[in-house]
């Protein structure tokens, strides 16, 4: 859905497309979605300023790669107009929310404006119709976890979804003992 107005397989598509499902990054065991990310092919995530993840597609990266990849989530785009990324604003995308991410590996510039000339990561929520209904504890080391729950629903007249998490990452300034000889 990525490459094309139109439903497209991915041997169809006229880009470089990934599609990520739910149970390839959990296969992984992926914790955060530059976990997942890093099983694409010619992706790869670099930290940035203020805890935001630049990724570098088909090797290009420096220190502004954050812009030039074009975000979006459920077909909104997340950009912003000051910083040219979601980067900055939106550094933490819970994996345990989305069901699918797809990529573009290279310009999709022409879909999605200039926002999008190194690629375009779309990531796609739990839809109605689905019949998704979970909530899920992770644990990890001592002080990190996540939690979520998420619920997809489709009534006669009433479809929505709604999802809430929470991660916490644990003590990331742990004080170094210096060993005197």
């Amino acid at each position: 859905s990525i490459a094309s107005p139109f439903g497209e397989s991915v041997m169809d598509s006229a880009s470089s497309v990934s599609v990520l499902r739910a149970a390839d990054w959990e296969e992984r065991g992926a914790r955060s979605l530059e976990d997942a990310l890093e099983q694409v092919p010619s992706v790869v995530p670099y930290a940035s300023l203020g805890g935001a993840t630049m990724y570098a597609i088909r090797g290009y990266a420096n220190e502004l790669s954050v812009r030039g990849t074009a975000l979006q989530l459920d077909g909104v785009p997340l950009n912003s107009f000051s910083y040219s990324t979601a980067a900055y604003s939106l550094p933490f995308v819970q994996l345990s929310l989305l069901e699918r991410a797809e990529v573009i590996r290279g310009a999709g510039s022409t879909l999605y404006g200039s926002d999008a000339f190194h690629g375009v990561i779309a990531l796609n929520t739990w839809q109605p119709g689905s019949g998704h209904r979970e909530a899920r504890v992770f644990s990890g080391s001592p002080g990190s976890g996540q939690a979520a729950v998420t619920y997809a629903l489709d009534a006669d007249k009433l479809r929505g979804s709604v999802g809430i998490a929470h991660a916490h990452s644990g003590e990331a300034n742990i004080a170094y003992r210096y060993t005197d000889a």
